[in-house]
């Protein structure tokens, strides 16, 4: 006689949360919202000290998919470590504790991964940028990008935040989830990305096409502190070039490029002309072809007036994939 076994296609929802108390109950609501029902829903408070804790515990008290674990502040990357080690699913989606998630989006998920073979371990869906007020800001990420998706990951972060992706539990063990010591390195940031990087050496992507993730970019956050970003993002590059030093040279130039044009991008949405001219030149040094073909680059690197009256709109995503696509062209890659 076969018996069932009582996890299998069940997803292991991980919030970790430091200080979320304004946002969490919104964010929560989207997890017990959802229509696959087969789930349980871990928040991990990082050593919260605004309420957060007491929060968490009476929804826990509400639902009994929820589980609550208290733990001194170790920093995001730990905390979502010790949701990995706990989970009981055979998938695990991580959420932040202010973004939020469509109702469908863990039945879209499961639908896209179940039905793949082993060798395809995590599937994403898209994301609208959101402000604190839930209103959308214009911003989004939507990439279609499939299969073996590390040298196009390397060259851009296509997946956008680490709300948007669900993942086979194995595989997130097997690589040795997200590395905390980027935060004992002053150089948080990038956690997600060296996640999903050492994800994509192991396993294929999929993607679902649908705007499920609401992504929330709050007006003081660490994404605000680009040093910090740029740190850990040439930590991250390091790392994965000793694993992987086949990777051409040119990528992890793209990479940088396109980074420190977006924080030009984001400068100039602030207002501060002189700190989107630094980041503008900083790409520039680094890479001459992201920032050419990206329209706004110019308006950034040589006029005060078009820094400070720049239409966000024409920072939109498509150049830095022609870009990519146009180096992949010239090198055969």
């Amino acid at each position: 006689m076969t018996t069932l076994n009582p996890n299998s296609g069940l997803i292991t929802v991980i919030i970790p949360v430091f200080n979320g108390s304004i946002f969490l109950k919104e964010t929560v609501r989207s997890v017990l919202s959802q229509d696959y029902r087969h789930f349980e829903l871990l928040i991990i408070n990082d050593g919260s000290t605004d309420g957060s804790g007491k929060i968490m515990d009476d929804l826990a008290q509400m639902d009994d998919r929820i589980r609550v674990i208290h733990q001194k502040n170790l920093g995001v990357a730990a905390a979502r470590n010790r949701g990995i080690a706990v989970a009981r699913g055979e998938y695990c989606a991580f959420l932040d504790a202010d973004d939020r998630w469509e109702t469908e989006t863990l039945r879209l998920w499961h639908q896209a991964l179940s039905h793949k073979p082993e060798t395809v371990g995590v599937v994403y869906g898209w994301s609208l940028d959101v402000n604190e007020h839930n209103h959308l800001t214009g911003g989004f990420h939507g990439a279609r990008v499939v299969g073996g998706v590390l040298p196009t990951l390397l060259a851009h972060n296509f997946l956008g935040n680490a709300s948007a992706t669900m993942i086979r539990r194995s595989l997130a063990v097997l690589v040795g989830g997200y590395d905390a010591s980027l935060r004992d390195q002053a150089a948080q940031g990038c956690e997600d990305w060296d996640f999903y990087l050492k994800l994509a050496e192991i396993c294929k992507f999929t993607v679902v096409p649908r705007f499920l993730v609401r992504y929330c970019k709050q007006t003081v956050s660490m994404s605000s502190d680009y040093d910090q970003m740029a740190r850990s993002h040439q930590l991250v590059l390091d790392a994965l070039h000793q694993r992987v030093p086949s990777l051409p040279r040119w990528l992890y130039r793209l990479s940088k490029s396109s980074l420190y044009v977006h924080f030009a991008h984001l400068s100039a949405q602030s207002g501060n002309s002189a700190i989107a001219r630094h980041w503008c030149q900083r790409a520039w040094d680094c890479d001459r072809v992201t920032p050419l073909l990206r329209p706004g680059w110019y308006r950034l690197r040589f006029g005060r007036r078009a820094v400070l009256s720049e239409d966000p709109a024409v920072f939109n995503r498509m150049p830095s994939n022609r870009s990519l696509a146009l180096k992949m062209a010239i090198t055969g890659l």
